[in-house]
């Protein structure tokens, strides 16, 4: 971890293309950033983004339910599928 002291209003290039401004420090100790980067660089905080890769995670895993069962949730219905049958 590189660990940096700034003023008010000093900056943080990173990259070449990032710039990080801290534009003020609470009596609280509450650190105001501004951050500048281009559109396709996103930013979260740290809680959020642990929040959506916790969601991606579960997303990704196996259901415990049958593709069937969870189609027939999400629509509602309680029927049963048909059974599948080799004779035309």
């Amino acid at each position: 971890m590189l660990v940096l002291a700034r003023r008010i209003n000093e900056q943080l290039v990173i990259n070449g293309e990032i710039v990080v401004t801290v534009l003020g420090v609470g009596r609280n100790g509450q650190v105001r950033l501004g951050i500048t980067a281009p559109p396709h660089v996103q930013i979260f905080r740290h809680e959020l983004w642990a929040e959506i890769q916790a969601e991606n995670r579960d997303a990704a895993a196996p259901s415990a339910i049958g593709a069937d069962a969870a189609l027939s949730q999400l629509l509602g219905s309680t029927a049963q599928p048909a059974p599948v049958s080799d004779q035309e």
